[in-house]
Order: C-alpha cells, then structure tokens, then sequence
C-alpha cells in the first residue's frame, strides 16, 4: 500500500510496534531478532441467486518474530498486536529456540569478519 493511501498514524504504530518488539527480544536474552508486521485491508463478497447474501470487511493486522540464541532460531506468528501477546509470543519463541536443530550456517556472522561498508566504499572510491 502506497504512502499516500496509508497514514502515518499507522506507520508510526507499526515502527513502535517493532521497535518494542525488537528491544524486548534482545532484553529477554535473543542474540539478534528479526520482526515483520502486516496490517491491509480485505473484502469478501457472497452472491446467491444474482443477490448479494454475506458482505465482509476488515482489517488483518500480523506480527512474525524470528530470534537467533547462537546457532538456533526459531520463529512465531500471532494476530495480536498488543504488548502482552508480543511479551508472550517472544517468551514462545525464545523458548522454541534451544528445541531446534542447531544450524551454523544460519548463525549470525562474527562481527569481526563483516565488512565494514564505509571502509569498502572508500577502497572502491579510490580504484
């Protein structure tokens, strides 16, 4: 949905809405968090017989959390954007973490061995 068609009372909720979230994961233990929020506007029509019989509207609004605790993540998805479901849904999927199989090719990268995109920059510039 465009900008122009989305308000930016919404927006905001949404960007605090993740930054809660994404400072609450790393709070309660997380190694890095990744978080997506969903929230459109849907229409569902029912025609019997040329008539139309049922008419629905609403508005889904969604959070997926994703959480690394070393080699493991583990994901959750709720349909609730409050604060308590969020506390929750992170408590879940941090607890879920260790359950699952240990990854290292999905661990997060050592720090150290990230470039450091103003120094490549930089060197490129300079070629």
């Amino acid at each position: 949905m465009s900008a122009e068609r989305y308000p930016e009372a919404r927006l905001a909720e949404l960007r605090e809405v993740a930054a809660y979230t994404l400072d609450k994961a790393k709070a309660l233990g997380a190694d890095a968090a990744e978080v997506y929020l969903r929230q459109g506007t849907e229409a569902s029509v029912t025609v019997r017989k040329g008539e139309i019989e049922k008419l629905e509207e609403g508005s889904p609004r969604s959070i997926g959390v994703r959480v690394w605790s070393g080699a493991h993540v583990a994901s959750t998805y709720a349909t609730d954007l409050r604060r308590a479901t969020i506390d929750g849904l992170l408590a879940d999927t941090l607890a879920l973490a260790p359950l699952t199989d240990a990854m290292p090719e999905q661990a997060l990268a050592d720090p150290a061995r990230l470039a450091d995109g103003a120094a490549a920059h930089a060197r490129a510039k300079a070629l």
